[in-house]
This record gives C-alpha cells, sequence and structure tokens, in this order.
C-alpha cells in the first residue's frame, strides 16, 4: 500500500512540475495589427497607424466590417496598464464601447488636435474628428499621461 500511495504521489508531482513549466510567463499574447488595419482600408475607413514606445506590446486588434464600421488597437505597457485607440464613422457607439458610462467633461489640446474628453469609472476616453473629416479617432486608456503618449505617437495614413 505504501508503494502505491508512493507511486500516486510520484505521478501527481509529475503532472504538478509539468503545468508549472508548461505555463507562459505572459498569458497576454502579442498581435500583429497588420491584417486589422488592411481590412480598414480595403472597407475604405480612414487608416491611422501608431509608432508608440518600444516596450508597448500590441495585444488586440480587431475590425468591425458590419456598419458601423470601426477598428480598434490595443497596447499594454510595461507597467501592465491598457491604452487602445479606434477609428469609426460612429463615434458614440465607439466611446460607450470604449468606456462604459461616459460623461462628456471638457476638451483638451495634444498633438496640434483638440480632443473631446470623456470619463468613465475606470477608463478615460479623448475624441477627435480626422482633419480630412472621413471619421473620428478615439483613445482610451486609464492614465492620462498614456493618452498623451498614445494620441501624440498617431498619424493617418
Amino acid at each position: 500500500m505504501t508503494r502505491s500511495l508512493g507511486l500516486v504521489l510520484l505521478v501527481v508531482a509529475a503532472i504538478v512540475l509539468f503545468t508549472l513549466r508548461s505555463a507562459p510567463d505572459d498569458p497576454v499574447p502579442t498581435v500583429d495589427p497588420t491584417e486589422t488595419l488592411a481590412a480598414a482600408a480595403a472597407a475604405d475607413l480612414p487608416i491611422v497607424e501608431s509608432d508608440p514606445p518600444p516596450d508597448w506590446r500590441v495585444t488586440s486588434a480587431r475590425f468591425e466590417g458590419d456598419p458601423p464600421q470601426r477598428y480598434a488597437i490595443g497596447f499594454l505597457t510595461p507597467g501592465e496598464e491598457f491604452a487602445g485607440y479606434g477609428v469609426t464613422t460612429d463615434v458614440d457607439g465607439l466611446v460607450e464601447e470604449f468606456v462604459r458610462d461616459a460623461d462628456r467633461g471638457g476638451n483638451v489640446t495634444v498633438a496640434g488636435r483638440s480632443w473631446d474628453v470623456y470619463a468613465g469609472p475606470d477608463r478615460l476616453a479623448w475624441v477627435t474628428e480626422l482633419p480630412d473629416e472621413s471619421g473620428w479617432l478615439v483613445v482610451t486608456g486609464s492614465d492620462p499621461a498614456l493618452l498623451t503618449q498614445l494620441a501624440e505617437s498617431l498619424s493617418q495614413v
């Protein structure tokens, strides 16, 4: 009986060790936004590209082709904070998606653009119309400093 118990414990220990070693160090995968931006371009949405700090990782990229069309790119910073941006023809829908229960609260000027500020319980969104009036650009995150960095890294192609 002692041998059987020892054998069972050995198998359990091996499973635990295997599970611990195969667990990823970072559960949030990095993604390539190229396909998302290509799909948005094919749908004639304005393309805005980012050049964020090199230690920011793209962790989400999605395109929604059904009206209202939109795409969004999300980043994870080294401090484990989220920042992202989206382009849409339906600004109200994207703001609500990014910031639940948002209240409009003034303006900021960043990167030569005036942005409308929306604040929710745990996230902010800044909204500006694209210069050619082809859509709306929304940046979102929990820290105004991150939104500033992101907004300064964006350019319409």
